[in-house]
């Protein structure tokens, strides 16, 4: 045994003086060092040091080499006294206390400690600094020290971990927002580590007191851990008594006419606010108003202004601040019971090793939604920024304000989208306006590698870049349901339907009755319409279609023209009524027209002939309907685009002949008509005189027409 020495474990502690000694302080059996052997390895020499302690009690062994280890290995060398082994150091690092956080990231800050005894050359024993712990539940974080005794050679590490009692990962986490290793690392000298665990405040009062342990586990081949390797956390409840809630809510309310809405205490509350959610149910869409009730005495009111009918919940939540509600899934499609739902004081996340807990980690295929209300702090366009390496989007609703009881109605507004790997966006601008609220959601999915970071954040002209933490939780404090029918106004409809017909045919059209806030009123039957072409009614048969919810019209009128369309409800004209539609006649002509004219009997060669024509429908109304492609032959048409026409010709020869009167390709009347054309009065100078004898002298001339242009005389 050359590179060995031993050394009795009877004294409180050893110091290095230099690289070529070691001092035994405070000995509390000088005797027992008589049994030592002289000679367990030279030179080996024994003497006093005044200098420290008791002289009569001090020791001093010299010509130990620098890296020396003393080791027990036969303890009956040295009178069967124990001992343990020991590093030989040349000096000794300053004792320090170092914690994690006060800069609000994961770097830590060191202090050096006031010596109170002499350190050991040994890496030392690790154990909590007090078995039992206790925070309140609004204190957000809770400071744990891990200290290093008997020693502080050397680089040593060690774990913690979590395990519930009575308490769930909805109350607390085993790291701060700014890191997620739960490893503990200590220099040389470094004799105390403080770091903090996340609180979780629910804003409630709990039924049960709240305990987690922290447990110390895996210490590196050199450390220890010490007898206190767990300690008990206590959350003290800092909440009153849950108070009770009334919502005072008439049962039914009329579109357009203010609501008083009243939510009643009777036990103080920490909310100062209170948002109540006015959803429309059986819609096609989610229909969600907002309306903040300022605090007056022993409750919260405001008035509310409905301006759709229909069956709706009424959700109060006070509020809360600051902190949003977050909800962890073990998938990533949001889908599935939470594993976790819990209040964050803000999304402020660096994970710096591979998983944060156990159950969600930045390795995992994860998801999670925040949800809660924002207060803006400036009236400007502010631009929120999500600084992450995973998947997310960032919707932003509503208004809701507290400087007026006028409700602010929006449907929701996506923000940011990023959640497909491909899109690269990560902010987007909204214009806010101050002191208002604006209920919010982000949703975040890890995606399918390693997330080292997510952070919500904002920035205006008047706010620099920073986190975002004038966020609200809401919580449920009562609901209520509400009637809202439609207004007794002047109604309005919502017409479908042409504005034109035919004569003969059926002539349809519908409409929803809407009220004044333009909201349908179902099953009216004090509806009553026509159809008033001058002196000529036609009634309306209105019905209702509970199918389509709407109301069914249906007439016929025989008589063309130009229509004045009545609506009129309890003997109340409808809004936007009458409306002009147009019938025209039918589309089939033919007998029923009227032909008339000197043109259809006997005429004269070489005269003109007129012809009047009126095409009538099946129903003998006149259609002003122009037919271009109408003619006479030797003559012309006169359409007069009212329905009637007036042809005109002239016959050259004298004859039998056949007229045809078409409208349509249709014959109309009688159509064809038989004429007979007969010959003109004789022009001298046209005719001709035939005689068998060329010396024929005629005293007086008698001539008769023989027909075709020729005379006897």
């Amino acid at each position: 045994m050359t590179s060995s020495a031993w050394l009795v474990l009877a004294f409180v502690g050893i110091v290095v003086r230099d690289a070529q000694g070691f001092r035994i302080v405070n000995m509390t059996n000088v005797a027992s060092l008589d049994d030592v052997p002289p000679a367990v390895f030279p030179p080996y020499a024994k003497g006093f040091v005044g200098s420290i302690g008791d002289p009569a009690s001090t020791f001093f062994r010299e010509h130990i080499n620098s890296g020396a280890v003393f080791n027990p290995e036969v303890p009956a060398q040295w009178g069967g006294v124990d001992a343990e082994a020991y590093m030989v150091v040349p000096f000794i690092p300053p004792s320090m206390a170092c914690s994690q956080g006060s800069s609000q990231d994961s770097s830590w800050s060191c202090a050096a400690l006031p010596r109170s005894h002499i350190v050991c050359g040994h890496p030392g024993t690790l154990a909590l600094s007090s078995p039992t712990y206790e925070v309140l539940e609004n204190a957000s974080f809770i400071l744990i020290t891990v200290t290093r005794t008997g020693g502080g050679v050397g680089f040593v590490s060690v774990s913690y971990a979590l395990f519930h009692i009575t308490t769930s990962d909805d109350d607390a986490s085993a790291t701060a927002f700014y890191t997620s290793s739960q490893r503990l690392h200590f220099a040389p000298g470094v004799t105390s580590v403080t770091f903090a665990m996340t609180v979780h405040d629910n804003f409630v009062r709990n039924a049960v007191l709240k305990q987690f342990k922290v447990v110390l586990r895996d210490p590196s081949v050199d450390a220890s851990i010490g007898n206190q390797g767990s300690a008990v956390v206590t959350i003290l409840d800092d909440d009153p008594p849950d108070p009770t809630f009334t919502a005072q809510v008439p049962p039914w309310g009329t579109a357009g006419a203010p609501l008083a809405l009243t939510l009643a205490t009777s036990s103080p509350s920490a909310s100062k606010w209170v948002v109540v959610q006015a959803k429309l149910m059986r819609s096609y869409n989610e229909i969600v108003e907002r309306l903040f009730l300022p605090f007056t005495t022993n409750g919260w009111t405001n008035s509310w202004t409905p301006t759709m009918s229909g069956e709706y919940l009424l959700t109060f939540s006070t509020l809360f601040g600051t902190g949003l509600q977050g909800q962890y899934f073990a998938n990533a499609r949001l889908q599935g019971p939470p594993i976790a739902t819990r209040v964050d004081r803000m999304v402020n996340f660096t994970w710096t090793t591979p998983g944060k807990e156990l159950w969600w980690n930045s390795l995992h295929y994860g998801s999670a939604r925040w949800t809660g209300y924002l207060q803006a702090r400036a009236s400007e366009l502010t631009t929120f920024r999500v600084n992450t390496t995973g998947m997310f989007r960032l919707w932003l609703d509503g208004t809701t304000s507290t400087s007026n009881t006028t409700i602010n109605y929006s449907l929701d507004e996506l923000v940011i989208d990023a959640w497909v790997a491909l899109e690269s966006q990560a902010w987007g601008a909204v214009l806010l306006h101050q002191d208002q609220f604006y209920a919010l959601i982000l949703e975040y999915r890890h995606g399918t590698s390693s997330s080292s970071r997510l952070h919500l954040q904002w920035q205006s002209q008047s706010v620099p870049l920073e986190t975002v933490q004038n966020s609200y939780v809401a919580t449920v404090a009562a609901t209520a349901d509400v009637t809202i029918v439609p207004s007794e106004a002047v109604p309005k409809v919502l017409f479908q339907g042409n504005l034109s017909g035919v004569a003969g045919q059926d002539y349809s059209f519908s409409f929803m009755s809407l009220d004044s806030q333009g909201n349908m009123r179902q099953g009216e039957t004090a509806f009553r319409s026509e159809l008033i072409l001058n002196q000529a009614h036609v009634d309306v048969t209105l019905t209702y279609d509970r199918t389509s919810q709407r109301m069914m019209g249906l007439a016929q009128p025989y008589i063309a023209g130009l229509y004045s369309l009545q609506l009129t409800l309890n003997q109340v004209q409808v809004t936007g009524f009458p409306i002009d539609v147009v019938i025209a006649p039918s589309p089939v002509t033919g007998p029923r027209s009227d032909v008339s004219g000197s043109g259809l009997g006997v005429v004269t060669a070489a005269s003109r002939a007129t012809i009047t024509i009126a095409a009538r429908d099946f129903f003998l109304q006149v259609r002003a309907v122009s037919t271009p492609s109408a003619v006479v032959d030797l003559g012309v048409v006169v359409d007069h685009l009212d329905g009637t026409y007036t042809a005109t010709y002239t016959p050259r020869l004298s004859g039998v002949y056949a007229i045809e009167i078409l409208v349509n390709k249709l014959h109309v009347a009688q159509s064809p008509y038989i004429v007979t054309v007969q010959p003109n009065q004789p022009y001298g100078p046209s005719c001709h005189y035939a005689s068998v004898t060329s010396n024929l002298t005629l005293a007086s001339s008698y001539c008769v027409n023989v027909l075709n242009g020729q005379f006897s005389c």
